[in-house]
């Protein structure tokens, strides 16, 4: 390419990359045709042919692809900072600004992404939350036994609550001090509930339940897991040597066979 080719297309790149970058802090980005609106006009901004804006509006395309995946990979490192400080210090020493320089990021960025610091823990704890991965796994594993569902529903349980066990320990000590924290941490075991009673529901209307308050024995289930699991993060083994899976099947066995028709 001559010299003075080069000169011009660097010139409509970074002229054009401007025009590009500016738009994209608007929003216009999302439909093919406002891409293709924007190529237009950036093309007659510079005053060159459509056919021969390909090239620059390919560079233009990679632009924006690269300014997306950036915003998501920033946005999962506060996140994942924010965790990590939490597990660590506790909600009141993880500060905003201790959360930028883990993850490497200007203090304003965080109040870009989430506005404010309980906007930002509201955000790192639905990023943990295991209430889907239970519903999906009722209504991908649930064989119709009430034994086994239930103690299916109970393991899995118990495998979340101990994958974000500091989290929920600090969730539950420090709680009280963030109002919209604590209304997010008494959603779980709530929508934990809703679920348990459908299925108890359709397990009466299979004739397989007997008549019950389906939403107290939904609590019930929910109590019997979560007060072995705080007992054990709490006390160890001093108030029960009995391993989680020990207590589960003969705790459930139990259970089960109350309920059974």
């Amino acid at each position: 390419m001559p010299l003075l080719s080069l000169c011009f297309f660097l010139y409509y790149v970074e002229t054009a990359a401007a025009l590009y970058l500016k738009r994209l802090h608007l929003g216009c980005f999302f439909m093919q045709e406002s891409r293709t609106r924007l190529e237009n006009d950036v093309a007659e901004e510079l005053d060159i042919e459509k056919d021969s804006f390909y090239t620059v509006s390919n560079y233009l395309h990679a632009l924006k692809e690269l300014h997306m995946e950036e915003h998501v990979d920033t946005r999962d490192r506060i996140l994942q900072a924010t965790i990590t400080l939490i597990k660590e210090r506790g909600f009141k020493g993880a500060t905003t600004r201790a959360i930028a320089q883990e993850a490497g990021v200007n203090e304003v960025t965080i109040f870009r992404h989430f506005h404010n610091k309980t906007g930002l823990v509201q955000a790192a704890f639905e990023k943990v939350t295991y209430v889907p991965s239970l519903s999906k796994a009722i209504r991908e594993k649930v064989e119709w036994d009430l034994q086994k569902d239930l103690l299916m529903f109970s393991m899995m349980y118990q495998q979340v609550l101990n994958e974000n066990r500091d989290l929920i320990m600090i969730g539950l000590k420090e709680g009280n001090a963030f109002p919209e924290l604590e209304q997010l941490i008494a959603d779980i075991p709530r929508q934990l509930k809703e679920v348990l009673v459908h299925y108890f529901q359709t397990m009466r209307e299979k004739g397989k339940l007997i008549e019950t308050n389906v939403e107290a024995q939904a609590m019930a289930l929910i109590w019997i897991n979560f007060g072995y699991f705080r007992s054990q993060s709490e006390h160890g083994t001093y108030i029960t040597p009995l391993k989680n899976d020990e207590f589960l099947q003969n705790a459930i066995e139990v259970f089960a066979r109350g309920l059974a028709l």
